[in-house]
């Protein structure tokens, strides 16, 4: 958190700097811009430096040749007044109204507020009288003090727009300079922590405000190293552990699945001892069955199957896999019927033939083994452009909502977890999974409605292993 408060003084200072910065450029470009329409100083000293050049000469008062330049280049007309009196001592050749002589009470109320007949004036005194000038109209916008030219009132739009785009611009220097080095910084933060899901160890070194950030990061680094390792060495010793279980446990169940086989051919054999030898043949060759199984499932979760991919009619093996079922099935409790949908050319994929025929096998033997009241088996096989599925659907018992919804998630979690997969359907779907996911392609379930279950297989065509 150091670090953090830190870095968040520090942009604070640039902030408060910034706009300080800002301040002072804004009035700088202001009276930049402004300096133009300030010609020889203010209207107002004008007329006072003006005022100083009329003087009396044989009793009539006159403009020096300097004054009169003055108003002529400001285009500028004036009067002068008599210091006690509203009389006219003087006024310039380009008056453009008639004064008469004297100005009005009201008339001098009128441009010493700031206007005499809408054109600006502004006022400057001598020893011998009050100077009026007046501008053109609309050259100023007037104020008492102090006044704007309207062209520069004109201009306040565009100047606006300049004074932003330079603040802007500032704005933008400001932010690279001083974040020069947190970007140098953030680059290799960001790179280290996408990088942590990665199995390689960071070591991230930063100087600033950032070190104990990047210390962080490395130390969680390491611990996600410790933890994969510790992980490895756990995967390992279980995937161990369930073969050498397979190994001990195969030998002495083949003898009993042997013996068994033995005695159930003696034609001798008693009804009721023939009953219970027969039990403990089927009920053996269930423990065989789950212990292959769950050598399987270690081996495709830790990568220890081998895919032996080749070239596969799938239609030619889903109805073969369907016939070795019809051949074996009690015809009054179970039926299977098969439907194609497709071109009618071989379904062929590159796939590891065995594996495939197992995924088939356990969806069938699911729907048999979870319905001993029998049910009724739809197999559905369909080629589609992009894809080839497989479904498997019966109108047995089902599962509940509740059930159904477990058993899609345990399917999208894609963990070594099989306490997720334990209850009414297990192991085999389990298997069906990763059997899928080696081979790049989908599993689905869902309930059929009024009852029953489906399961769905699909291989991608585009996404074949080579």
């Amino acid at each position: 958190m150091e670090a953090w408060h830190k870095a968040l003084s520090r942009y604070i200072r640039i902030i408060v700097s910034s706009a300080a910065l800002l301040l002072i450029v804004n009035l700088l470009v202001f009276a930049f811009l402004a300096s133009p329409y300030q010609k020889d100083g203010s209207p107002w000293q004008l007329a006072d430096q003006v005022a100083q050049e009329i003087k009396a000469d044989q009793g009539r008062y006159q403009i020096s040749p300097s004054g009169a330049r003055r108003l002529k280049e400001e285009g500028a007309w004036a009067f002068f007044l008599a210091k006690d009196s509203p009389k006219i001592l003087w006024q310039s050749a380009n008056t453009p109204i008639d004064l008469g002589g004297q100005v009005t009470t009201a008339e001098l109320a009128s441009f010493n507020s700031g206007y005499l007949a809408d054109y600006p004036t502004f006022t400057g005194t001598s020893d011998q009288g009050l100077l009026v000038v007046a501008y053109p109209k609309q050259s100023y916008w007037k104020l008492q003090h102090p006044s704007w030219p309207y062209k520069f009132i004109a201009q306040a739009p565009k100047f606006i727009f300049l004074v932003l785009a330079i603040d802007f611009a500032l704005l933008l220097a400001i932010y690279f300079f001083t974040n020069r080095r947190l970007l140098r910084a953030l680059g290799p933060l960001a790179e280290a922590i996408q990088a942590l899901p990665s199995q390689q160890r960071l070591d991230l070194k930063l100087a600033g405000p950032f070190t104990p950030i990047a210390q962080k990061i490395n130390q969680a680094s390491s611990l996600l190293q410790s933890q994969r390792a510790e992980l490895k060495n756990k995967d390992q010793a279980r995937s161990q552990w369930i073969s050498s279980i397979s190994h001990d446990i195969r030998t002495p169940l083949s003898m009993v699945i042997g013996y068994a086989d033995q005695v159930l051919s003696n034609p001798h054999l008693e009804p009721s001892d023939q009953k219970k030898i027969t039990a403990i043949f089927i009920q053996g060759q269930k423990i065989k069955d789950l212990v292959e199984d769950l050598n399987l499932s270690s081996r495709l979760d830790y990568q220890m199957q081998p895919l032996k991919l080749e070239e596969v009619n799938l239609l030619a093996l889903c109805r073969q896999v369907v016939a070795d079922f019809l051949n074996s099935l009690d015809e009054d409790r179970y039926t299977i019927d098969f439907s194609y949908q497709g071109s009618g050319k071989p379904s062929l994929l590159v796939a590891d033939k065995n594996l495939v025929q197992r995924a088939l096998s356990n969806l069938i033997s699911n729907a048999i083994r979870h319905n001993p009241q029998g049910c009724r088996i739809q197999v559905a096989f369909q080629d589609l452009n992009d894809e080839i599925s497989i479904s498997v659907s019966d109108n047995g018992q089902g599962l509940s909502p509740a059930e159904i919804q477990a058993l899609q998630a345990a399917l999208a979690k894609k963990n070594k977890d099989q306490e997720a997969f334990q209850g009414q359907h297990g192991l085999g779907l389990r298997i069906v999974r990763q059997i899928m996911d080696n081979h790049h392609g989908d599993f689905q379930v869902q309930a059929l409605s009024p009852q029953g279950f489906q399961a769905r297989i699909i291989f991608p065509r585009s996404q074949q292993n080579a």
